[in-house]
């Protein structure tokens, strides 16, 4: 790819990381989101060959988990005695994953125009999050027609109740792509000096908090703990101050708050209680998990619920070892692609907190939100050395 295309690419990715997925109200078996997926897998392709780059531990490792896949789909359908029927569409979710952790954009995070898309696309997605809350009717239906994830009432309720969902479907999903974003702005602001920082993290801050569910409540305090830990490390009487009085903050917040984050927390028809509560809806599918000894690979059993939960998904389609890769997979991505090894740390562990609601590094916005988030990264990082050469006049 030339040089002068790569602002194009760029602007590629993120039309099509946000790309449309519904026609008025229907997602279910929708050709747009099947489209969706594969245009996903021939960019994150396209990008494997530019880069050029192999790393033989990562092909091993999305070999095995497509390898995995298909022996306990076979097993499935010769041992199973509860009629399970195979469904091909499932390997949309994991050949992207498996294409995505092999990649390493170093010429990708040459490009200066990363820094101009990433702040025009958090300007676009905290608007439509103020709009969202004003419940503006033209934003209301360009959303419902286009943007729907899940069962059409779902997403009826959510801008009822002024959720901040925007271009994503769920809370759940909305608010850790909210999270990935704030986490780049976050390092952004170590590097490039500016009140566009602040102004990003705030309406950053607001979509996660106007969320109003379990996710935005681990999201923020995620990010609470974050702050405070740092202030306090640096040690210094300024903030260790300003550190206080932002834990001061945060209790009063959380008292004029608790009646609030107690129905969000206790409620039994989302987070974690409507997922693993003795009503919940994984209750049947954690039943055949810990009865059946043989993954499903990607084979469907009516009467299975088999979306929440990363965990407990890569668990029932590939047990143990499947779990493992997926997850020593997107920890060998990260350490390829993310030289700060506490920024590094942050991020993985913060994902994982989220997988125990979702299975959201399958999940279709995912994929290129990722590669655009280390592409950056590294852009950053670069910008920040070279900075820091020229001042000690390297």
């Amino acid at each position: 790819m030339k040089k002068s295309l790569r602002p194009l690419f760029i602007i590629i990715i993120m039309i099509c990381w946000l790309m449309p997925v519904s026609r008025e109200f229907n997602t279910l078996n929708d050709s747009m989101l099947r489209n969706s997926y594969i245009v996903t897998i021939l960019i994150l392709f396209f990008e494997f060959i530019y880069e050029n780059k192999f790393d033989l531990k990562q092909v091993r490792v999305s070999a095995s988990i497509i390898g995995i896949l298909f022996i306990c789909t076979t097993l499935t359908l010769i041992i199973s005695t509860d009629t399970p029927t195979i469904s091909f569409g499932y390997l949309l979710n994991y050949l992207p994953f498996c294409i995505l952790i092999n990649i390493k954009p170093e010429k990708l995070s040459k490009e200066k125009f990363l820094d101009k898309c990433f702040i025009i696309v958090c300007f676009i997605i905290i608007g439509c999050g103020i709009l969202t809350v004003l419940n503006n009717s033209v934003l209301e239906r360009f959303l419902k027609t286009y943007y729907i994830i899940h069962y059409p009432h779902i997403y009826n309720i959510m801008w009822k109740s002024h959720k901040t969902v925007t271009f994503f479907g769920t809370h759940s999903i909305a608010c850790y792509i909210y999270f990935i974003l704030w986490w780049l702005v976050d390092y952004r602001r170590t590097v490039k000096k500016g009140i566009i920082n602040y102004i990003l993290i705030a309406g950053l801050l607001f979509n996660i908090i106007m969320c109003q569910s379990v996710s935005s409540v681990l999201c923020i305090g995620i990010i609470f703990s974050y702050y405070y830990v740092s202030l306090i490390r640096k040690g210094t009487k300024k903030t260790v101050l300003v550190s206080m009085g932002l834990f001061i903050l945060f209790l009063v917040i959380l008292f004029y708050s608790r009646g609030k984050i107690s129905s969000i927390l206790n409620s039994s028809q989302n987070g974690i209680l409507g997922r693993y509560g003795s009503d919940g809806n994984l209750k049947y599918t954690l039943m055949y998990a810990i009865k059946n000894f043989i993954p499903l690979g990607i084979c469907d059993i009516k009467g299975l619920w088999l979306t929440d939960g990363g965990f407990f998904i890569y668990f029932i389609r590939g047990g143990l070892v499947m779990m493992f890769l997926m997850y020593y997979g997107l920890y060998n991505f990260l350490t390829n692609n993310i030289p700060d090894r506490k920024r590094r740390l942050f991020l993985f562990f913060s994902l994982l907190l989220f997988e125990v609601g979702y299975q959201f590094i399958i999940t279709l916005r995912f994929y290129l939100i990722m590669l655009y988030a280390v592409a950056y990264y590294s852009y950053l990082n670069s910008y920040k050395n070279e900075k820091n050469g020229k001042e000690k006049g390297v």
